[in-house]
């Protein structure tokens, strides 16, 4: 079975779409397929570390035009028409041969591309949570919490598509699943972890370092998470040397272990949320990106998070103030903590990939 994943990574655009699509790719590849990515060579890439996990990574040439049209709303994340992404995409998967499912994860594909690349693969599953577009798909995949879920895509999808919904599908690493076991959240919160996303070019971070050093408090442990991606990671290490208890890390690989070892996250939504809540760690969320404001308010509304809003509009005074209470809260913490560990068990892409090699292409 061969699957060819279609999804980029960018300082625009983050790096979650590509990373999810690893965890699916690792859990294919250990059912017996073999999986390739096509992503285009944008700065603040994870070509590198795709390639580290052992797939073959096909690369698509920056374009030289800046016409990119205006539809969808993210059009421009393609950094080339539609038109062409499609042709380059195409030509390497005809190269492939014989590709089972195509899995796309992009906020600038629709169904017009979908179509043309019918043509060289049996099926495709599209990733998203977005409902902006159309799509040509087999399978759509959203892995966040929605009411009505269904119905968001119900005129955007063909009929016959089967959709799959909710954290219940979320596409986390195996690590995620395994510390749950681990996890104990009877004590005093004492260990504060930061993570705002793979790229956090808009620095909120250094914005959330300041407010935890109005804590003024000795006795807290603190990790701060940035990713290679982060154009600001050196002047976060400096912030971390200069706060008492904190911890820099960069481009870690035991996320699920510093979730696991803290008692309060202070981050972003997307793909983390379902992360946070699979290990049971309540969070302090600031919207960071549009596509996180409805999954981020429905977390707040459920039980799941305590939202503060808009980054942009969140000062250090207000994350401070929410960081203090929650630390004094003892009871709030474990109402969130089980709440999340109750909705997400961590078993979404072994799910996911199971539907994709039990059906005949």
């Amino acid at each position: 079975m061969k699957v060819v994943v279609r999804a980029d990574a960018s300082l625009d655009i983050g790096t979650g779409h590509v990373m999810r699509c690893l965890t699916l790719a690792a859990e294919l590849r250990a059912a017996g397929a073999q999986v390739h990515f096509i992503c285009r060579n944008f700065e603040g890439n994870v070509n590198s570390l795709i390639a580290a996990q052992g797939f073959d990574v096909h690369v698509l040439p920056l374009s030289e035009t800046e016409t990119y049209g205006d539809y969808p709303a993210h059009a421009r994340w393609l950094q080339a028409s539609w038109q062409d992404d499609v042709a380059q995409t195409a030509e390497i998967v005809r190269r492939i041969g014989a590709v089972d499912w195509l899995v796309v994860d992009h906020y600038a594909i629709d169904k017009r591309w979908e179509v043309q690349m019918r043509a060289v693969a049996d099926q495709i599953m599209v990733v998203d949570d977005l409902a902006d577009r159309e799509h040509d798909c087999d399978i759509l995949l959203d892995q966040n919490l929605y009411e009505q879920a269904e119905m968001r895509y119900a005129a955007l999808v063909p009929v016959a598509c089967r959709q799959f919904h909710g954290p219940e599908y979320a596409l986390l690493r195996p690590e995620f699943r395994e510390a749950r076991s681990a996890v104990e959240r009877n004590h005093p919160a004492q260990r504060i972890l930061v993570f705002l996303g793979g790229a956090d070019t808009a620095n909120v971070t250094a914005r959330v370092i300041s407010a935890l050093q109005k804590l003024d408090r000795n006795d807290m442990e603190i990790d701060v998470v940035v990713g290679t991606a982060n154009p600001h990671r050196e002047e976060i290490r400096s912030l971390c040397s200069e706060l008492p208890g904190a911890h820099f890390h960069c481009n870690v690989t035991v996320m699920a272990k510093l979730m696991a070892q803290a008692d309060l996250a202070v981050g972003a939504g997307g793909t983390t949320t379902w992360e946070r809540c699979c290990v049971g760690l309540p969070a302090i969320v600031l919207i960071v990106a549009d596509n996180q404001r409805e999954v981020a308010q429905t977390a707040h509304r459920t039980g799941l998070v305590h939202t503060l809003g808009e980054a942009a509009y969140v000062s250090e005074d207000d994350i401070h103030k929410a960081i203090e209470q929650l630390l004094g809260d003892s009871v709030a913490l474990q109402e969130m903590s089980r709440a999340g560990m109750a909705l997400v068990d961590g078993e979404g892409a072994r799910r996911i990939a199971r539907v994709l090699i039990s059906i005949e292409v």
